[in-house]
């Protein structure tokens, strides 16, 4: 039975404790997933739910705010958050979300606002916002995905180096090329478009659908860490034979359900892909030592964060976004690794990881991988 409603926020996980309208969707979905007799699903997506507003906080709300331009939503998210009892914000993110704040703000009240909101988390203790949520995504597997992850982490290269520079010029040849490299993917991905951006961070993937657009696009994000060979390489294959393989067959399987917000299938799925691809690295120690950090206090994130981005070769740049993003967004980067470390346990390659995907589709899509 087809689902009635469908999640298409990609982001609820973080935005719904501001967004009344995403949440009365999301409890929409929960009914009709019940309704249709996914009793399981929707007991995942109702808890989910729950720990996304238990876990509200600043880092959330900016955001949610980055993503979001109509000054009406913007007014209502900020007041909702003036409501909530958000997460703690440790003092020495302080100097990031401030920085945050001035290139988000869209007038000196709503920076003002923010920075209240600011002070207000600093004196509330910070809550570690990840082992809940995967908990609920991965059920009694957490253990298994876990301990997986240690043991391959025993047997795997302690790094991937980088790679030397790519010119920024040369980057619809390299993707070219890549593609041109992996005619396994041909009949698996739709014609995609590709954009270059000055910017922060690695690449984003947007199906047509989600982002109002004529076709996929693929925005790369310019930068000295993206632009390097192996990182950029594996930053293809997660965004090509992840994202793009994943999100077209959404399109031919039709699934009764899809939750765009399933961050550990999503993710997992992607980071899976960008290591089983055939001619990639695969995984690494400083990639899988970012299991030490699930459940780690506050001043274990402060200290190992930095130490492990740095292992992987990337910038200060880095650092500072992988802190607030481990320390303010639930699950999200856990989701990755925890993911792509579900979907190795069952597939031993890239292949196999197609069929197990495929599978998945003929049954409600979202983070429900504790029952797939």
């Amino acid at each position: 039975m087809q689902v009635e409603t469908h999640l298409d926020q990609w982001d609820w996980r973080w935005r719904v404790p501001f967004d009344s309208e995403l949440d009365r969707m999301l409890v929409g979905a929960e009914h009709d997933l019940r309704r249709a007799g996914y009793r399981a699903q929707a007991t995942v997506l109702s808890e989910l739910r729950h720990s996304a507003h238990r876990h509200a906080s600043l880092g959330g709300l900016l955001a949610t705010l980055q993503e979001e331009r109509r000054p009406e939503l913007r007014e209502a998210f900020i007041e909702a958050a003036e409501t909530i009892d958000l997460n703690g914000t440790p003092r020495f993110l302080h100097p990031i979300i401030e920085r945050q704040i001035l290139e988000i703000a869209h007038s000196d009240s709503e920076a003002s606002r923010l920075h209240w909101l600011l002070r207000a988390t600093t004196s509330r203790p910070w809550r570690e916002p990840h082992t809940e949520a995967i908990s609920i995504v991965f059920g009694d597997e957490l253990r298994d995905v876990i301990m997986a992850g240690r043991r391959l982490r025993e047997v795997v290269p302690p790094s991937t180096p980088p790679g030397p520079p790519i010119p920024r010029g040369d980057t619809d040849e390299s993707v070219a090329h890549f593609c041109s490299q992996h005619p396994e993917l041909q009949a698996l991905i739709p014609d995609f478009a590709v954009v270059v951006t000055d910017r922060p961070g690695f690449a984003a993937y947007w199906p047509h659908e989600l982002a109002d657009l004529s076709k996929d696009r693929l925005d790369i994000s310019a930068n000295s860490d993206s632009l390097r060979s192996t990182v950029f390489k594996q930053t293809l294959a997660h965004e090509i034979a992840g994202h793009a393989v994943y999100y077209e067959g959404l399109r031919r399987a039709a699934p009764v359900f899809v939750d765009h917000g399933a961050l550990a299938l999503t993710e997992g799925w992607a980071t899976f892909a960008e290591w089983l691809l055939p001619t990639l690295p695969g995984p690494d120690k400083a990639r899988l030592s970012w299991l030490d950090l699930l459940g780690a206090d506050q001043e274990a994130v402060r200290t190992q964060v930095p130490r492990l981005v740095r292992a992987q070769g990337y910038s200060e740049v880095q650092v500072e976004t992988a802190l607030v993003t481990w320390m303010q967004l639930p699950a999200f980067q856990a989701s990755y690794l925890l993911g792509g470390l579900w979907f190795l346990m069952r597939a031993g390659t890239f292949e196999a990881g197609l069929a197990l995907l495929h599978d998945i589709m003929e049954h409600p899509v979202g983070d429900f991988l504790g029952s797939y």
